[in-house]
Formats: C-alpha cells, sequence, structure tokens
C-alpha cells in the first residue's frame, strides 16, 4: 500500500496546527485575568430597626421590620424572647408574625453576629388589644441635599405612638427617589437636578394619621476630566502560508507563527467625585434615663449632607454609648447622674455641624406611700392571697415605756391600697412564718408568744382564723417553704431560748397532720431555705450555739434526705437568698463573724453543680434586709442594719443579666426587719419594721417608673 502523502494533503496539516496554536494562544490570554479581590470579613457595627420602639395590636399581623446592619452577619438572636406570635429570622434578623396577647413595653436587645464579632440593637415592643392612633412622625434627615445619580443613604422615619401602616407623600418625590410605602424608608438615586421643594409625608393606621414635611434639594455633579480613551487594539500580522511541498526534496519546515501582541486594556473610567454637602445641623431629644433600663436609641435630627461620623465630648453616662458611624445613643447607664450637658459633633469631609443635649440618669424606680398600719410592727410576717390582698400577722412593738407589746391583731391591704383590719390570731406571736397555701389558706407557725418562750401552736386564715394541729416541737425565727407537691417544709429554728434544733416536720393540708421528716445535719436558726426549680429545699447559714454558719444543706422531699454541700464563702446569718429565673440561687448580705458585723458580700449557688461562686458585692453592707425577685428577674435590695447597728433606707438591685448592682431610689423611711411583698403587678409592697422608731407605714416600688425616658417613644 502507498502511504505517501501528496503536497495538498500536507499544506492543509499544516494549517490546521497553525490554526490551533493561534487558538490556543488566545485562550491562554483571556485565562490570565485575575480573579476579583475577596471583600475581608469585619465584625457587624451600627445595627438598627426601621421600628426601634412601636405599639402592635394583637391578632393583625405586622409589617416585617427589617434591620439595617454594616458589615458581614452569620446569624441574629434577642433577648428576652419576643412577644407570643412574633419571631425573628435567624438569617436576616426580619422581625414578623402576629402578637397573640397584649404586652407591657418591653426592651428588646438584637445581637448580629459573626466570627469576627457583634454589633447590639435594641428595639422596644408593645402589645395592645386594639388599634392606637400614630402620635408623631419624623425624619432622620429632614433637609437632605443629594447629587444627581448618587445613591442616597436611605433617610428613615421615627414614630411614636400606634404602628403606621401605610406611608403617602405629596407631591412626588424628584425622579429616581422613592418611599416604601409600609416602612416610610425613602431611598434611590435621583436622576436630574431639582431645586429645593418641600414634601409632605402621611403616616396612617385605622386609628388616624400623621403628618411631616421634609425638604429635598437635588444638585449636579461636577463634571470630571475627560474619559482617557483606550489606544486602539493591535491586530495580529496574518499568518504566513507555507510554501508548497516540493517533491522529492524533503518538506520544508514553515516559518515560526508570528505571536499577536497582547491587547492594551484601555484605563479605567475615572468616577465623577460624590458632591460633597457639610451637616448644616444636628440635634438630640434631652432625655431622663434609669439605672439599669436599657434605653431606646436616641437618634439624631439631620439637615444638609448626610454625616459620615459622630463625636461627643465629655464621655456619655457610664454604660451608655455614641455610634461614631449613625450618631445613636444607647446602652443601659448603671451610675445616677445629675443633669449634664454634652456636645455632639457631626461632620463629613466638607464640614461639620454641632448640637447640646442634655442628659439626667435616676436611680431605678419609684417609691410612693401606701398607707399606714393601725398598729406598728416589726418581725411580723405578710403573705399574698389568690385575690391580690396582702394578710399581715403578729409581730411586736414596745410602748413610750418600752414595755414590749407582741401582737394577735392582723390586717390586710385589699387591692385598692386601704389597710383593714381583721379578726386576730388566737396566740400573739412574732419571729414566726406565714405560708399561703395551694388553696389560698395562709398557714401561720410558731414564733415566740406572750409568755417569751417558744410556740408549738399553729393557725390558718381563711375568711376567718380557725387552729390546726400544733407543730412537734417549737419553732422560733425558723423556715417554711412550700413544696411543689403543696406540703410545707417547716426546718430548723430554736424554742425561744439559746436551744436551737434540727427538727424538721412537713405539714399536710389534705389530712391536717404534721410528720417529722429526717432532721437537718446542722441545728440552726436565722437561716434561709429556698425551693429549688427541681423541687429540693436549699438551706444556708444562720446560727447555732457555735456562732454563725457558712455551712449549707439540700433536702430531698422524695428521698426524705438532707445532703450536705460545700460551704459558703463566709459564715452568716440574717441574710436572704433568692431563686433566680436560671435556677441559682443568690445569697446577700447578712451577720458575720464572731461580733455579728453586716457585710456586703455575695455569692452564688449552682444546684446542677452544686458549687458556689463569688458575686460582685452590694453597695452597702447590710442585715436584717429583704430581697425579693422581681417581673423582668432582677433582685431589689432594701433597707436592713449598716455598718454601724442603724436601719436602712437605701436600695439597690442585682442585675443577673450583666452580674451588676445597680443603684436604686431610697425608701422615705428606713427600715429593719419590714416585710416585703411583690404584688401582682409588679410593685413591691414594704411593710413596717424599725427605723427611730418601730413602723406602721407601707411603702410601694415601681421599678418600671421613675425619669420616663423621652427618648423611648420612638418607634420607626
Amino acid at each position: 500500500m502507498n502511504t505517501r502523502r501528496t503536497p495538498a494533503k500536507i499544506g492543509g496539516l499544516f494549517l490546521l496546527i497553525v490554526a490551533a496554536l493561534f487558538i490556543t494562544q488566545f485562550a491562554a490570554c483571556g485565562s490570565s485575568s485575575e480573579s476579583s479581590p475577596r471583600v475581608p470579613l469585619i465584625r457587624p457595627f451600627a445595627l438598627s430597626y426601621a421600628d426601634s420602639s412601636v405599639v402592635y395590636v394583637v391578632g393583625q399581623p405586622i409589617i416585617p421590620n427589617m434591620p439595617s446592619v454594616r458589615g458581614t452577619v452569620d446569624s441574629f438572636s434577642i433577648e428576652p424572647s419576643l412577644p407570643v406570635g412574633l419571631t425573628i429570622d435567624p438569617h436576616t434578623g426580619v422581625i414578623s408574625g402576629t402578637p397573640a396577647s397584649p404586652t407591657v413595653a418591653t426592651i428588646y436587645e438584637v445581637n448580629a453576629t459573626n466570627v469576627k464579632g457583634s454589633a447590639v440593637g435594641r428595639i422596644q415592643i408593645e402589645i395592645v388589644d386594639h388599634v392606637i392612633a400614630p402620635e408623631s412622625l419624623r425624619y432622620s434627615l429632614e433637609s437632605a441635599i443629594y447629587a444627581a445619580g448618587q445613591e442616597i443613604v436611605p433617610n428613615m422615619p421615627i414614630t411614636t405612638g400606634g404602628e403606621i401602616t401605610q406611608f403617602t407623600v405629596d407631591p412626588a418625590l424628584p425622579l429616581g427617589l422613592s418611599l416604601n410605602p409600609q416602612t416610610g424608608i425613602i431611598s434611590g438615586a435621583p436622576l436630574f437636578p431639582h431645586p429645593a421643594s418641600q414634601y409632605t409625608v402621611t403616616g396612617a393606621n385605622s386609628a388616624g394619621n400623621v403628618q411631616t414635611n421634609i425638604s429635598i434639594v437635588v444638585e449636579q455633579v461636577a463634571v470630571p476630566p475627560g474619559v482617557v480613551n483606550p489606544p486602539p487594539v493591535v491586530n495580529p500580522p496574518p499568518v504566513v502560508n507555507p510554501p508548497p511541498v516540493i517533491e522529492p526534496p524533503p518538506v520544508i519546515e514553515p516559518p515560526p507563527v508570528i505571536e499577536p501582541p497582547p491587547v492594551i486594556e484601555p484605563p479605567p473610567v475615572i468616577e465623577p467625585p460624590p458632591a460633597l454637602v457639610p451637616p448644616s445641623t444636628v440635634s438630640y431629644t434631652d432625655a431622663v434615663y434609669v439605672v439599669g433600663q436599657p434605653i431606646v436609641p436616641n437618634v439624631p435630627r439631620l439637615t444638609g449632607g448626610a454625616p459620615t461620623q459622630f463625636a461627643v465630648n465629655p464621655t456619655l453616662p457610664d454604660g451608655l454609648d455614641l455610634d461614631n458611624v449613625t450618631g445613636a445613643i444607647t446602652g443601659a447607664p448603671t451610675t445616677p447622674q445629675a443633669p449634664t450637658p454634652y456636645t455632639v459633633v457631626a461632620s463629613n469631609s466638607a464640614g461639620q455641624a454641632q448640637t447640646t443635649l442634655t442628659l439626667t440618669v435616676t436611680a431605678a424606680g419609684t417609691w410612693t406611700p401606701s398607707g399606714s398600719l393601725n398598729n406598728p410592727r416589726v418581725t411580723h410576717t405578710a403573705s399574698l392571697r389568690p385575690d391580690g390582698s396582702v394578710l399581715v400577722a403578729g409581730g411586736y412593738n414596745t410602748d413610750t415605756e418600752r414595755a414590749a407589746h407582741i401582737l394577735d391583731s392582723v390586717e390586710s391591704r385589699a387591692l385598692a391600697g386601704i389597710w383593714l383590719t381583721t379578726r386576730s390570731m388566737a396566740t400573739p406571736r412574732f419571729l414566726h412564718t406565714s405560708t399561703t397555701l395551694q388553696d389560698g389558706r395562709v398557714l401561720v407557725v410558731g414564733g415566740v408568744g406572750a409568755s417569751g418562750s417558744g410556740l408549738t401552736s399553729v393557725e390558718i386564715f381563711d375568711t376567718q382564723w380557725g387552729m390546726a394541729a400544733p407543730t412537734i416541737v417549737a419553732h422560733v425565727s425558723h423556715t417554711a417553704t412550700l413544696l411543689k407537691d403543696g406540703r410545707v417544709l417547716v426546718a430548723g429554728g430554736n424554742n425561744g431560748t439559746s436551744t436551737n434544733t434540727a427538727v424538721a416536720e412537713v405539714y399536710n393540708p389534705s389530712t391536717r397532720t404534721w410528720t417529722q421528716v429526717a432532721s437537718l445535719n446542722t441545728a440552726r436558726s436565722d437561716h434561709t431555705a429556698t425551693l429549688l426549680a427541681d423541687g429540693r429545699v436549699l438551706v444556708t447559714g444562720g446560727e447555732n450555739n457555735t456562732g454563725k454558719l457558712a455551712s449549707a444543706e439540700v433536702y430531698d422531699p422524695i428521698a426524705n434526705t438532707w445532703t450536705a454541700v460545700p460551704d459558703m464563702s463566709l459564715d452568716r446569718a440574717f441574710h436572704t437568698a433568692s431563686l433566680l429565673a436560671d435556677g441559682t440561687v443568690l445569697v446577700a448580705g447578712g451577720s458575720s463573724g464572731a461580733f455579728g458585723l453586716p457585710t456586703d458580700q455575695v455569692e452564688l449557688f449552682n444546684p446542677q453543680t452544686m458549687r458556689w461562686q463569688p458575686m460582685p458585692p452590694m453597695v452597702t453592707r447590710r442585715d436584717s434586709h429583704t430581697a425579693t425577685v422581681m417581673l423582668n428577674g432582677q433582685v431589689v435590695v432594701a433597707g436592713g442594719l449598716g455598718i454601724n447597728g442603724t436601719a436602712l433606707s437605701s436600695v439597690e438591685i442585682f442585675d443577673p443579666v450583666n452580674m451588676q448592682w445597680l443603684a436604686a431610689a431610697s425608701m422615705a423611711n428606713s427600715r429593719a426587719d419590714p416585710t416585703a411583698t411583690l404584688l401582682p403587678d409588679g410593685r413591691l409592697l414594704v411593710v413596717g419594721g424599725k427605723g427611730a422608731s418601730f413602723l406602721s407605714s407601707s411603702e410601694l416600688f415601681d421599678i418600671s417608673r421613675n425619669g420616663a425616658q423621652i427618648a423611648a417613644t420612638m418607634h420607626r
């Protein structure tokens, strides 16, 4: 077979090879361009919401509340949990849903997080059962100057009152700008210059509407220098065809292909510089804030150009911060402060504007008088009944000749706040206990009687007093704890003299009988007993014939056993122990050491690990005080005896979220050994005690009031 190639075939093959090389070269040139640079990851910052404080209506789907945040966000979370029916999307941070039931105005903290860090934004939400008309409307930028062709920073509305469900504007905004009819946000990029014009924005819901005026100017952008045209692309020279193959001499190799020069990229088009306008004015709302309460962001009002940076002098009160990008003041103040002026400067590269605002920080809560008992008393008891009334029983006082009077009298505070005399107990007593049973009756146990001896007698109050079976032994300065199954555990105490007891017994309201249970490991009186979340009972401290005690033990009512747990860091009696929302127990103050001096030391018991953890100390050393867990989870510590043995009027609040003590408003009267009862409406009723004299007065503490935050009604 003849395998010789003809000249025509060889020439065609040569042309195919040259073409392939040429295509390969240009493909390589096209793939050599560099990939886009990776955007560096930065932590989130400047988190805020379109609705920063809003009132929603039960059963009505809300307009999704969208966050604005800078930086990259991996996830969103919120504390405390939103009202039932509302949710936050963990990926977008959008709050949506349909509220199911009314709630009081509550401030929520939203965290936007990535691996670099997090940003915190605060919103206030209240749920009501009917539509409330909006009260006011304004914009963060009330007089704006924009540049034609430039994207604007979205202009956010700020409202008070009910949720606005529809926004409109008249006349129409400059071409390229738009108003979101649901959120009221103005955004876009104006296309053409436009003279200064006034626009009326209306925000409405089914109950009413509000209006505000804004001014918008669109200026022509300066013409940039001419764009440099790129040089023409140099085309490659034509490929030289190889000469024909001469037979029979050998084939002449073709000359090498002339590579085309690389295409010269044109220089980038020079973007026109933004038409910068300095801020004209900046203003804030003067505000009175409350220690420990997160504030609704205090947002600046602006006219003129948009600022790029904010600064404040002097430094804001402890716990408050100024966002140097948005100018919003946020946080929760930690220390009271008299009215103080602050200068805020808003600036960009074209200029600046400044303003002065005044901030005041008051101690948390307010105290108001709540009437007086007919008899002054100390070491009495106070029990909350199912109807919201408070039953005050027993105690003692002295007359003008300092003769002691042990009281059998009983008084009841009705919901209306009026004190009424109730039928007296059969036996006068003090240093006793009273416990509201699950059926609403009140069980009074032990104490010191008129003879000065410890009592075994027990009485029960329903609509009147009746005698119950006596305890097995006398109990004075003991504890009584309502167990989860409805029985009452009475533990320790003394017999009215110097003999302390370790006896524990349980009262069964169904059988109306007492049963002696396992005894404490250590005899003690003036101790505390706290019902834990799992149904066990933690007993701490107290005193006996050996002195003050640091020991603690836990009772298991199912196993009927007492188990010793690690000692506290110091011995203490006349202290308090409070069950926190997370199941831990906060022990505060008390009388400690050989001389029984009051202490400011605080520690936390964890039932899961059975370990103690030191906590920040109180501001004031105290014993014989009260400690009450409020509806918001904070612990209000009031009164007691101070370091010099005199009664205290001071009050402080433990914030378990931030693990810190906050200053609170003081009581009108100094009180040691008063009673403190949390009412159904969230207020705290403090009754009696001993100050300069025995007290008959009572006071109400409202942790949610005081220094109404002027900025707290901003909704959007």
